[in-house]
């Protein structure tokens, strides 16, 4: 019986879908260099001071469709990184947990001045908020493979070594602009 219950035990295993698992832990690790990566994204913005809120705050917020608990253990990283690397800009940070279907009804007093992508979009939500936040000019970083190529502002690229990826086709239609330094080890994208 103990040894029946093994062999059943090992054809389970067998039978799951391994790519699965394996790609939830690829997308695990993009996400957590993706957040190392994000404060030197914002810290490179140079038009922060012109997007802040009514209050005068760096509105950022962390973006998610159906999974907020990872968001927010996202944001929870994001709040000790994002101080450290903005530290000499002197603006006061406002960090939010959003759901995407909120970011496109915000009023543009409320809108936000950065956000990461905290969840992979399907092609329909990850054009809504390209499109959105190009009209807002809202600096999107989203970590997920695919998303810089398809419109998304700013990323990472994984070859021989991670670095940052920046579409400057959207950056150019979001007029906005990066320190040059920050351009020169990105991947670029048109």
């Amino acid at each position: 019986m103990f040894l029946l219950s093994r062999l059943l035990l090992v054809l389970l295993l067998l039978s799951t879908p391994s790519h699965s698992l394996f790609a939830d832990a690829a997308s695990d690790r993009r996400v957590r260099v993706g957040l190392n990566l994000f404060r030197t994204f914002v810290a490179t913005d140079m038009s922060l001071e012109q997007r802040t809120t009514v209050a005068g705050k760096l509105r950022i917020v962390v973006l998610y469709v159906a999974r907020d608990h990872q968001a927010k253990d996202y944001l929870l990283v994001l709040q000790q990184s994002l101080g450290e690397a903005l530290g000499d800009t002197a603006l006061p940070l406002e960090l939010e947990v959003l759901p995407l279907e909120q970011l496109l009804k915000l009023p543009a007093e409320q809108m936000p001045a950065s956000a990461f992508v905290a969840e992979r979009l399907d092609d329909n939500e990850r054009q809504q908020l390209v499109n959105f936040a190009i009209q807002h000019r809202i600096a999107v970083f989203s970590p997920f493979e695919g998303d810089v190529e398809n419109g998304i502002l700013g990323g990472l690229s994984v070859t021989a070594s991670v670095k940052p990826a920046v579409n400057l086709s959207t950056m150019k239609a979001s007029r906005l602009a990066f320190k040059r330094f920050y351009l020169s080890v990105a991947r670029l994208y048109e």
